[in-house]
């Protein structure tokens, strides 16, 4: 089974009503009937998760902030499972502090950061890197998704949900 970094926005009003009532965390990730969630609020960056922290950190699971918080970071809202640990989130003033680093960091650069050695030697998930021109692309993509939903996040004063499902 794999392993997918996930984002969701969250109003300020939303995350108040979340770390109140964890129990609706479920119903509001995955809303009933299946409706997915606003294209705008949410990104699914699949198995990059991990090579894009490392990427950012140097590290496959510590770092500095605040860019330890672009993947991994955040609080646990409650202590249930939701498939590969439980959903952290992020308040305002931390999402505009990732936008910031983020922005400082071209997908060019990322990229520049990328050896498939060190992820190999760091047992960065997936695992099995090679410097494959596909991953390279799949990465600065998927890293262009991320910015651009915390800079989005941050220009609307959002929080945002983290978790691996």
């Amino acid at each position: 089974m794999a392993m997918n970094g996930c984002y969701r926005r969250v109003t300020t009003a939303e995350l108040e009503v979340l770390r109140a009532e964890p129990l609706a965390l479920s119903a509001f990730l995955a809303p009933p009937g299946d409706l997915p969630p606003p294209i705008d609020r949410h990104l699914d960056i699949g198995g990059a998760w991990q090579a894009i922290h490392f990427l950012l950190t140097g590290h496959p699971w510590a770092g500095g902030r605040p860019f330890a918080n672009a993947v991994l970071g955040g609080e646990p809202i409650s202590d249930e499972d939701f498939g590969y640990g439980p959903v952290r989130f992020l308040e305002t003033e931390q999402v505009a502090a990732v936008a910031a680093a983020l922005e400082t960091v071209t997908a060019e650069e990322l990229l520049s950061r990328f050896d498939p050695d060190a992820l190999n030697a760091a047992e960065v998930y997936p695992g099995g890197w090679t410097d494959d021109a596909a991953w390279r692309a799949h990465l600065a993509e998927t890293y262009g998704g991320v910015r651009d939903l915390f800079a989005n996040a941050a220009s609307q004063g959002d929080g945002m949900l983290l978790y691996l499902a």
